[in-house]
């Protein structure tokens, strides 16, 4: 008569190798929330690119009230906060989010941001 199902042995190493699958399982899954990244924090790093960009092909750059002026291809422009965004008018271009406050700031004919983010401190050079 034949026996029918699994021996001992397969079993046990079934189940060890089950539990060596979880344990490397449970390793990558607190790798991952490690590695998770703000991601405002990306997008507001990438508007200040942005805003680098612009500043390179602008002229007649002015900071009159908390807000940015300047012309882009012969045309007038500025940047200013919208509650917690920083926006690019005529339109409504959001380049920054999540800020507490802005100031720009013209030193030596640079062009210096400096805004809150998270109650952090975070400074940018636009351009010279």
């Amino acid at each position: 008569m034949k026996n029918k199902g699994f021996t001992m042995i397969e079993v046990i190493i079934s189940l060890a190798t089950l539990s060596l699958m979880i344990i490397l399982l449970i390793k990558s899954l607190s790798i991952i929330k490690v590695i998770k990244v703000d991601e405002s924090l990306i997008s507001n790093e990438l508007g200040i690119n942005e805003m680098r960009l612009i500043y390179a092909y602008s002229n007649e750059h002015d900071i009159v009230n908390d807000e940015y002026n300047f012309n882009y291809l012969d045309k007038p422009m500025y940047y200013y906060q919208d509650e917690n965004k920083l926006t690019l008018t005529p339109g409504y271009q959001v380049l920054l989010t999540n800020i507490d406050s802005i100031e720009f700031k013209k030193t030596n004919n640079c062009i210096y941001i400096d805004y809150y983010y998270k109650d952090e401190l975070k400074h940018a050079l636009l351009g010279c």
